[in-house]
């Protein structure tokens, strides 16, 4: 568990897990170099959570996504981890959907949301890149084993 993740938990932070490590919580065992986030992209009161709980790593603030999609993923270097918050997320129809069938995890005694194994195939689906070649693998095959959570 990074210690900014923990921080945001302990700010009682909405944001759910996606990418890498939601596919290691889904039970992947694999290793990523960050943090992918996926929070409201409109919740004001979130956001002063999120600038609150990371206020001395953070050089600039975490913004709402702006009217042209400006801002759906922001990135930021803390002295934990590089986070990525995203906004939007292809494949994933929206926050409230995403948070809806969310699944609990508890990471070194914090409880966190990832998203659901559903909603983690469509997203690493839609994004399809080579670094998720293996994410795709393992999550088709649980799919196919009726065991995506």
């Amino acid at each position: 568990m990074n210690d900014a993740v923990r921080a945001l938990v302990e700010a009682k932070v909405r944001f759910l897990v996606i990418g890498g490590h939601a596919v290691r919580y889904a039970g992947l065992p694999r290793l990523t170099q960050d943090w992918d986030l996926f929070i409201p992209p409109h919740d004001e009161e979130n956001f002063a959570r999120i600038n609150g709980a990371l206020e001395k790593d953070l050089d600039v603030d975490v913004v709402p996504l702006g009217p042209r999609g400006e801002h759906f993923i922001q990135t930021f270097q803390t002295q934990w981890a590089v986070i990525q918050f995203h906004l939007i997320v292809a494949g994933v129809p929206s926050f409230e959907i995403a948070e809806a069938e969310a699944v609990d995890v508890v990471d070194e005694g914090v409880k966190v949301k990832r998203l659901s194994g559903r909603l983690l195939l469509a997203a690493k689906e839609k994004a399809d890149r080579p670094v998720d070649q293996p994410d795709l693998y393992f999550l088709r095959k649980l799919k196919a084993d009726g065991k995506l959570i």
